[in-house]
């Protein structure tokens, strides 16, 4: 994999997301306010998943507000009935004689995740010491347990449905669950809070965590994807507060699997390892955030290739028009149509939450501050700032392949303006306050040096290309782009269609015949009946 020469990079200090990125955003944030995401309607719709509903829309809730700078309709009233609703030690759902519920555990970890960002938002008004209670009371007692955590399909139940369930008995201490490693999700909190708080206890059993999870034959036993990427992400969180090497081997080596195992042609996600059964938004998100933390910590470029394919093509498809994230069928060679999955347009209860961080990450996560100037892993629209020095970034870049950059900066201050650039465009041109210029190329990054204020346009046109299948799907076929972006067709005539025979029609629109072939990132822009009730032609096969 190509590394470029800034490593570790920070996230600018203040971000203001425009156009694309700004209105999906402000439709998931709209969304999240609807009847089903009020404060009475969240407190009772948990089901076996203690903490998890809850969390999930606090989450949510906390993260649009910090990104958009509006507070929401319901949060403040949420956090008002939290500590009422949960029982006399601390938090949600019964508490066990000495065994453990992997479902309580795992929806702890969103409610976790909430009260750590509010505490990084600087208030704790409402639910001070919550997180306290919520780590001494539930998960501190869990320590020395994962060495007898069942992964044995054989004792485990297998009949998972969108919304995974628990077992009647416990085995070995543990009640076991349909999302097979959901007992891991807990990684991502409880490495926060350790980031927070310093706490050895909790470092103990973070460690002891990793031990265990590290010895999992995740194809074997069938993990589910959501919790196994969620899982890696807190253990980056702990290579970025440990700085321990085989951390980030480890989350590397996992996120490869993943990618040859289990993700989709449309860079989606199987819901197990090796069970191709329906995509699920929360494995996305999961899986954008691992690539763009794998990038800013290695360097390596293919992790910006994934990352901007899984956000466009995966993501983006998976947005509904109302807001809300559902589930589709899992492109590949044996299914090589999208289709809406039976009953899952939205998953409301999980998905919708988590897009809300997939997309306020997406925001956060753009422009990096490299120390020397800005790295612009996507080109996306926006402000972005750090220290006395800002970048705007206007044009929709992914579809038309251009791009404005103005860099507001002191007087004879210079900044190096990297861009990450995919080679399914044209050779980029660059002009700098109006003159043509030159730009340093590594890879797929190109730099320019800028002296204090300055406008760089960019042009570099989408290609119109075909692309191997990728995974263990690799010599079995193709896909059709523009530029960066999937093209579908809901046509079934043309499966063997090359890119030499399509006609252009405008923007990111080819015909070939009778058929028009369109990105599959416009989901976001039909009706429910038109995504429930039809399916679309992706996968190229080869002639």
């Amino acid at each position: 994999m190509r590394a470029c020469v800034i490593m570790n990079q920070t996230y600018c200090e203040r971000v203001t997301p425009r156009g694309e990125t700004a209105r999906r955003l402000g439709k998931n944030f709209s969304r999240l306010e609807d009847k089903i995401y009020l404060p009475d309607s969240v407190y009772t719709s948990s089901g076996g998943w203690p903490g998890d509903y809850e969390g999930r829309v606090m989450l949510a809730l906390i993260l649009h507000e910090r990104t958009s700078g509006r507070e929401s309709a319901y949060l403040r009233d949420m956090l008002r009935q939290f500590n009422s609703r949960l029982n006399e030690r601390g938090y949600f759902g019964c508490m066990l004689n000495g065994e453990l519920s992997e479902q309580q555990l795992s929806g702890h970890n969103w409610t976790l995740r909430a009260l750590n960002e509010y505490a990084l938002s600087g208030r704790e008004e409402f639910v001070s010491g919550a997180a306290e209670r919520i780590v001494e009371n539930l998960y501190l007692p869990a320590r020395g347990r994962y060495s007898r955590y069942c992964l044995d399909p054989a004792l485990r139940p297998l009949d998972g449905q969108a919304s995974g369930h628990a077992a009647d008995k416990a085995v070995d201490g543990w009640y076991l669950s349909t999302d097979i490693g959901c007992a891991y999700m807990s990684l991502d909190g409880l490495t926060q809070y350790y980031e927070l708080t310093g706490d050895s206890r909790v470092a103990e059993l973070i460690d002891e965590m990793f031990e265990t999870f590290t010895k999992i034959d995740f194809v074997g036993a069938h993990m589910q994807t959501h919790a196994s990427l969620t899982a890696t992400r807190g253990i980056l969180r702990y290579y970025n507060t440990t700085n321990r090497p085989e951390l980030l081997e480890f989350a590397k080596g996992l996120f490869r699997l993943y990618v040859d195992c289990a993700m989709t042609q449309n860079y989606c996600n199987y819901n197990w390892f090796a069970r191709p059964s329906w995509t699920e938004p929360c494995a996305i998100v999961d899986s954008y955030m691992v690539a763009r933390e794998l990038h800013r910590l290695t360097g390596e470029q293919e992790y910006l290739w994934l990352a901007t394919n899984i956000l466009h093509n995966g993501l983006y498809h998976a947005e509904r028009s109302n807001g809300g994230f559902g589930c589709d069928s899992c492109l590949r060679p044996d299914e090589a149509y999208l289709s809406c999955q039976d009953g899952l347009y939205e998953a409301f209860w999980c998905c919708t939450m988590r897009g809300a961080e997939g997309l306020t990450y997406a925001a956060r996560s753009a422009v990096l501050d490299s120390g020397d100037g800005f790295t612009v892993c996507e080109i996306s629209s926006g402000d972005y700032v750090h220290g006395d020095t800002k970048l705007e970034i206007s044009g929709d870049f992914v579809h038309t392949g251009k791009a404005m950059f103005e860099l507001y900066a002191p007087d004879g201050e210079e900044n190096v303006l990297r861009v990450y650039i995919p080679d399914v465009y044209e050779t980029p041109v660059f002009s700098l306050n109006g003159a043509n210029a030159s730009a340093e190329v590594d890879g797929s990054v190109y730099s320019l040096k800028v002296c204090g204020s300055a406008r760089v346009e960019l042009t570099a046109l989408p290609r119109l290309c075909e692309l191997p299948l990728e995974g263990e799907s690799r010599g079995k076929g193709y896909t059709l782009r523009h530029g960066l972006l999937i093209l579908g067709c809901e046509s079934d005539e043309n499966i063997k269609a090359h890119a030499d025979e399509l006609i252009s029609e405008g923007i990111g629109v080819y015909r070939k015949g009778d058929d028009i072939f369109k990105p599959i990132d416009d989901t976001i822009e039909k009706e429910r009946a038109a995504v429930t009730q039809k399916r679309t032609s992706v996968i190229r096969t080869l002639d």
